[in-house]
């Protein structure tokens, strides 16, 4: 699968597909920029969902919460020091418009090298979750062990 129609498949299914039962994902950007680093696709969202059956709605409008949210996609490799340079950008970005978490999906023409993987795997920030997307080979490389994470890799699996 092409990259530009990944992108184009993981907008969509986050902004209207699966994920709109985790945040309502209102607002796409390409080409954002974050201090040095520039991402592909950005989009930003809240907790306070407008689906729904009636009582849901009415819960999540007059009881949950309504957490800001993100989610960055660069495409290409992110080896070490590239890796790093995109999880601080993610990072100063939340504490700067005072989002409460972030997804970040790495998307590579190719399989991504074992440190990167191991990288990613070994994402120790509850706030942030990572996915490393193959196009290539059309599967999930890896993935941050938080639940943001896990959360993350079944709504990027958007090769079909």
């Amino acid at each position: 699968m092409d990259s530009a129609d990944y992108l184009l498949k993981l907008e969509q299914n986050i902004m209207i597909g699966s994920a709109r039962f985790v945040a309502d994902f209102a607002e796409s950007f390409q080409d954002y920029r974050v201090g040095d680093v520039t991402f592909d696709l950005m989009i930003r969202g809240g907790t306070r969902l407008r689906q729904g059956i009636l009582m849901s709605r009415a819960y999540s409008y007059f009881v949950g919460p309504n957490h800001f949210v993100s989610c960055f996609v660069h495409l290409g490799a992110a080896e070490g020091a590239r890796f790093h340079a995109l999880t601080r950008a993610v990072t100063k970005f939340d504490k700067d418009e005072e989002m409460t978490w972030a997804w970040l999906v790495i998307v590579n023409r190719g399989p991504f090298s074992r440190g990167t993987v191991r990288l990613a795997e070994l994402w120790e920030k509850k706030e942030i979750g990572i996915a490393l997307v193959d196009c290539e080979a059309e599967e999930i490389s890896g993935h941050s062990n938080n639940y943001l994470g896990r959360t993350l890799a079944k709504h990027v699996k958007t090769f079909k």
